[in-house]
């Protein structure tokens, strides 16, 4: 008697051996018969359980969050009330975030060279971490601290990718980067701190 196959239980072979392929090798190295191959099954079964490859990127993209909750982040400085190690802290704890999951960095170095439903909503998901961070770090300041605070978590998200490809950032940088930052009152952080707005999508 023939076994029964799991649709389930297949499609998450289709979409771990995503995730595998991405941490080894890049996103370059994604395409049907590659996966089919990793997951051990038929190439026709992405088709008729995906549509498409695109259809199998956008259930990968949809698996999980790919970068730490604003929430975790902002636990991370409670109780200080120094915006430039508020800086440091943040994002010391995005990179070690990142650098714990091999997919995620691959990610982060393919994010703007490849154009699919994953990038597209790691993009989105990088993009709305800094501006709920801005919005949180600057809540019940006024317009003037809210736009600095904007400016200087653009700028952080820069850091950290550089941080993430290794290159060395002066510590002195975030110091400066902090300069007529004040801190907002993190003990009263609302959903719609974020102010989105504010953040060039180019330059993020």
């Amino acid at each position: 008697m023939p076994l029964k196959r799991s649709r389930p239980l297949t499609e998450e072979k289709f979409q771990n051996a995503v995730i595998e392929l991405i941490a080894e090798a890049g996103l370059g190295a994604i395409g049907i018969n590659a996966v089919a191959q990793r997951a051990g099954a038929d190439k026709v079964l992405i088709y008729r359980y995906f549509g498409d490859l695109d259809g199998l990127w956008q259930r990968v993209a949809d698996s999980r969050d790919w970068l730490p909750a604003r929430d975790q982040l902002i636990s991370e400085i409670q109780g200080l009330s120094d915006p430039a190690e508020s800086l440091r802290r943040i994002a010391n704890e995005t990179v070690a975030w990142i650098n714990r999951d091999e997919a995620v960095q691959q990610l982060m170095a393919w994010r703007k060279a490849a154009q699919n439903p994953l990038t597209e909503q790691f993009n989105d998901q990088w993009h709305q971490l800094w501006s709920q961070l801005s919005g949180a770090l600057s809540e019940g300041l006024d317009f003037d601290q809210r736009r600095k605070w904007a400016s200087a978590c653009e700028l952080l998200a820069l850091v950290v990718e550089a941080q993430v490809r290794k290159e060395i950032i002066d510590s002195a940088y975030l110091k400066l980067l902090a300069s007529d930052l004040e801190l907002g009152s993190l003990s009263h952080i609302s959903e719609d701190a974020a102010v989105e707005e504010t953040l060039p999508t180019n330059l993020l």
